[in-house]
This record gives C-alpha cells, structure tokens and sequence, in this order.
C-alpha cells in the first residue's frame, strides 16, 4: 500500500507537470543539451525556448492569449512542434487539423472550434485563402511558418493583412 503524498511533494510534481516550466527549467540548467531533432539538424533546449519565446511573443502581439484557440496546421515538421510549444507557453489551446484540409471541411473545422488564429505553412495559407476567397469562412488571423520556401512564402506574406505580415517578420528572425 502507497502512502499519501506530502503536501511539498505534491507541490514539486504539480510544477513539473506544466510543458513550459520544464522547458525553461532545461534551457537555463542544461541550453546546449540536444533536445529534438526533425529533419536534419538537432536543435537544444536553449534555441528551443528562444524560438518558442519569440513564437508566443509574436502570437502575442496580435492579441493571442490564455485560452484562445489556435489552430495549427501543418504537416510533422520543426515549426510544427515549435508552435505548440510556442502556444503552451502562452497558454493558448492548440487545435490540431489535419494538413490536408480543404473546402467546406476546413471550414467546418475552423468555425466549429472557435479558432482565433491558423499557424500554417505556405501551402496551408494558400489553402485558408482560396476558401476565404470562395466566401465560405470568415478571415482570420494567419501565421506563416518560414521553412526551406522562404522566397514563395514571402510572395505570399505580401498579400496577407498587416497582422500576419507582422508577425511573419517576427517569426523570419526567430528562424534565421
């Protein structure tokens, strides 16, 4: 039989339980120490949390906050997790779609959540575009993750509004 937890002890645990916290904890204690990799390159936990940090504060300043929902989608990639990460900080609540969502399907997805922003990549944008355009949901907020396509996605950045060019810019440096 287990005995009952004491009260500091449950204090350390609930700490840990919080994605952000731990993060930080390691970018401070350990930031060289290899963390995740995608794709080619390694990236520890001091650029993580940096990115993360520059992320959220970019979401931020389009007025994302606690408890907004955010949709993210995109296939498994570096910006992919970043931005989760990026929205746990935040405390905003990723809405995770399928990265090959169209049409009356996106829109279902996006409306019926109740999404205040869309973190995606270029062919994502593109795709919220086409049916924004189509007439079948109204516009919101979007985020572009900068990738290997960096000039197509800044042809397209530049038909984007000024919240999503502002937020692009940050994101370009965080990334570069």
């Amino acid at each position: 039989m287990s005995r009952p937890w004491e009260p500091d002890e449950l204090a350390e645990i609930n700490r840990w339980r919080v994605v952000p916290d731990r993060l930080r904890h390691w970018a401070r204690t350990e930031p060289d120490r290899t963390f995740f990799r995608c794709g080619s390159g390694w990236l520890t936990f001091g650029q993580v949390d940096s990115k993360t940090d520059a992320i959220a504060g970019g979401l931020s300043k389009i007025g994302i906050t606690k408890g907004d929902r955010v949709a993210v989608m995109l296939p498994n990639c570096e910006e992919a997790y970043l931005g989760i990460l990026a929205l746990a900080k935040l405390g905003a609540i990723q809405v995770p779609l399928n990265a090959y969502l169209k049409g009356e399907f996106l829109r279902h997805q996006l409306g019926d959540s109740g999404t205040m922003c869309l973190l995606s990549d270029a062919p994502g944008i593109a795709e919220a575009l086409i049916t924004t355009a189509a007439g079948l949901f109204v516009a919101i907020p979007a985020v572009i993750f900068y990738n290997q396509f960096l000039q197509n996605i800044r042809d397209l950045a530049q038909r984007l509004d000024t919240f999503a060019l502002e937020v692009g810019a940050q994101i370009e440096k965080t990334f570069t």
